[in-house]
Protein backbone atom coordinates (compact mmCIF):
# COMPACT_ATOMS: atom_id res chain seq x y z
CA UNK A 1 0.00 0.00 0.00
CA UNK A 2 1.54 3.59 -1.23
CA UNK A 3 0.08 6.85 0.09
CA UNK A 4 -0.64 8.73 -3.19
CA UNK A 5 1.12 12.29 -3.58
CA UNK A 6 -2.20 14.05 -2.34
CA UNK A 7 -2.20 12.36 0.88
CA UNK A 8 1.41 13.06 1.50
CA UNK A 9 1.85 16.94 0.25
CA UNK A 10 -1.76 17.25 2.18
CA UNK A 11 -0.32 16.10 5.38
CA UNK A 12 3.04 18.38 4.84
CA UNK A 13 0.86 21.19 3.99
CA UNK A 14 -1.10 21.37 7.30
CA UNK A 15 1.68 20.91 9.14
CA UNK A 16 3.45 24.19 7.90
CA UNK A 17 0.26 25.46 8.51
CA UNK A 18 0.72 24.05 12.04
CA UNK A 19 4.21 24.93 12.71
CA UNK A 20 2.93 28.36 11.75
CA UNK A 21 2.90 29.17 14.84
CA UNK A 22 1.32 33.33 15.14
CA UNK A 23 -1.49 31.85 12.73
CA UNK A 24 -0.91 34.54 10.34
CA UNK A 25 -2.23 33.16 6.69
CA UNK A 26 -0.05 31.72 4.52
CA UNK A 27 -0.32 32.06 0.41
CA UNK A 28 -0.98 29.01 -1.79
CA UNK A 29 2.17 30.22 -4.05
CA UNK A 30 4.59 31.01 -1.11
CA UNK A 31 3.54 27.27 0.14
CA UNK A 32 3.73 25.86 -2.84
CA UNK A 33 7.33 27.24 -3.28
CA UNK A 34 8.96 26.19 -0.22
CA UNK A 35 6.96 22.58 -0.31
CA UNK A 36 8.34 21.92 -4.23
CA UNK A 37 4.98 21.76 -5.96
CA UNK A 38 2.70 23.49 -7.97
CA UNK A 39 0.59 25.93 -6.56
CA UNK A 40 -2.55 24.95 -8.76
CA UNK A 41 -1.89 21.23 -7.35
CA UNK A 42 -1.66 22.36 -4.18
CA UNK A 43 -5.16 24.59 -4.58
CA UNK A 44 -7.06 21.42 -5.48
CA UNK A 45 -6.08 19.87 -2.28
CA UNK A 46 -7.01 22.89 -0.59
CA UNK A 47 -10.37 23.06 -2.01
CA UNK A 48 -10.86 19.32 -0.41
CA UNK A 49 -9.02 20.49 2.93
CA UNK A 50 -11.37 23.66 3.18
CA UNK A 51 -14.81 21.45 2.29
CA UNK A 52 -13.41 19.08 5.50
CA UNK A 53 -13.02 22.06 8.08
CA UNK A 54 -9.62 21.32 8.42
CA UNK A 55 -8.13 25.02 6.80
CA UNK A 56 -9.43 28.61 6.29
CA UNK A 57 -9.61 30.40 4.02
CA UNK A 58 -8.75 34.41 4.06
CA UNK A 59 -9.17 36.93 1.16
CA UNK A 60 -7.39 39.46 0.69
CA UNK A 61 -3.70 41.68 0.22
CA UNK A 62 -2.66 39.37 3.44
CA UNK A 63 -4.99 36.67 2.77
CA UNK A 64 -3.97 33.00 2.20
CA UNK A 65 -4.71 29.64 4.34
CA UNK A 66 -4.49 28.96 8.43
CA UNK A 67 -6.00 25.98 9.64
CA UNK A 68 -9.47 25.97 10.84
CA UNK A 69 -8.80 24.44 14.11
CA UNK A 70 -6.08 24.23 16.73
CA UNK A 71 -3.74 21.46 15.60
CA UNK A 72 -4.20 19.19 18.22
CA UNK A 73 -7.79 19.10 16.91
CA UNK A 74 -6.68 17.98 13.12
CA UNK A 75 -6.08 14.03 13.00
CA UNK A 76 -3.64 12.70 10.62
CA UNK A 77 -6.76 10.79 9.23
CA UNK A 78 -8.55 13.74 9.03
CA UNK A 79 -6.17 15.03 6.21
CA UNK A 80 -5.73 11.48 4.68
CA UNK A 81 -9.63 11.25 4.45
CA UNK A 82 -10.10 14.82 3.12
CA UNK A 83 -7.66 13.75 0.15
CA UNK A 84 -7.44 10.48 -0.12
CA UNK A 85 -10.99 9.22 0.70
CA UNK A 86 -12.37 6.54 2.92
CA UNK A 87 -9.24 4.66 4.44
CA UNK A 88 -9.33 1.00 2.87
CA UNK A 89 -6.70 -0.85 1.55
CA UNK A 90 -8.60 -2.90 -0.94
CA UNK A 91 -12.05 -1.57 -2.09
CA UNK A 92 -14.30 -4.72 -0.48
CA UNK A 93 -13.79 -3.28 2.72
CA UNK A 94 -14.33 0.48 1.70
CA UNK A 95 -17.29 1.98 3.51
CA UNK A 96 -20.41 0.79 1.83
CA UNK A 97 -21.47 4.59 1.08
CA UNK A 98 -18.61 4.80 -0.93
CA UNK A 99 -17.75 1.44 -3.03
CA UNK A 100 -21.15 -0.64 -1.99
CA UNK A 101 -19.33 -3.86 -1.30
CA UNK A 102 -18.41 -3.81 -5.23
CA UNK A 103 -14.88 -5.13 -5.91
CA UNK A 104 -14.92 -1.84 -8.38
CA UNK A 105 -17.20 0.71 -8.63
CA UNK A 106 -18.91 -0.73 -12.02
CA UNK A 107 -18.89 -3.78 -10.86
CA UNK A 108 -21.99 -5.30 -9.28
CA UNK A 109 -21.66 -6.83 -5.70
CA UNK A 110 -18.58 -8.84 -4.51
CA UNK A 111 -19.83 -12.24 -4.85
CA UNK A 112 -17.42 -13.36 -2.33
CA UNK A 113 -18.12 -10.55 0.20
CA UNK A 114 -20.16 -11.94 3.46
CA UNK A 115 -17.82 -15.11 3.37
CA UNK A 116 -14.29 -14.29 2.26
CA UNK A 117 -11.36 -15.31 4.75
CA UNK A 118 -9.41 -12.82 3.51
CA UNK A 119 -11.44 -10.09 3.66
CA UNK A 120 -11.43 -10.19 7.68
CA UNK A 121 -7.28 -10.04 7.25
CA UNK A 122 -7.97 -6.71 5.40
CA UNK A 123 -10.45 -5.53 7.55
CA UNK A 124 -8.22 -5.95 10.18
CA UNK A 125 -5.50 -4.32 8.85
CA UNK A 126 -7.62 -1.32 7.54
CA UNK A 127 -9.30 -0.50 11.21
CA UNK A 128 -5.53 -0.55 12.23
CA UNK A 129 -4.49 1.63 9.78
CA UNK A 130 -7.03 4.49 10.54
CA UNK A 131 -6.98 3.84 13.88
CA UNK A 132 -3.12 4.94 14.04
CA UNK A 133 -4.11 7.75 11.91
CA UNK A 134 -6.94 8.87 13.96
CA UNK A 135 -4.60 8.53 16.81
CA UNK A 136 -1.50 10.93 15.83
CA UNK A 137 -2.39 14.77 15.30
CA UNK A 138 -0.91 17.68 13.81
CA UNK A 139 0.23 19.23 17.00
CA UNK A 140 2.00 15.74 18.14
CA UNK A 141 3.69 15.20 15.08
CA UNK A 142 5.53 18.54 15.11
CA UNK A 143 6.43 18.17 18.93
CA UNK A 144 7.94 14.50 17.81
CA UNK A 145 9.51 15.58 14.81
CA UNK A 146 11.34 18.12 16.94
CA UNK A 147 12.92 15.47 19.18
CA UNK A 148 13.52 13.34 16.30
CA UNK A 149 15.01 15.34 14.01
CA UNK A 150 18.22 17.81 14.60
CA UNK A 151 17.58 20.89 13.02
CA UNK A 152 21.03 22.93 12.52
CA UNK A 153 20.64 26.33 14.23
Amino acid sequence: MRMSTRGRFGLRALLHLADNADGVPVSVSVLAREMGVSPDYLMQLFVKLRRAGLIKSIRGPKGGFRLARPAGRISVGDIVRAVEGPIGIVPCVAPESCYGGRTRRTDGPCPRKDGCAARLVWEKLSSEIERLLDEMNLRQVLVESQRHYVHPS
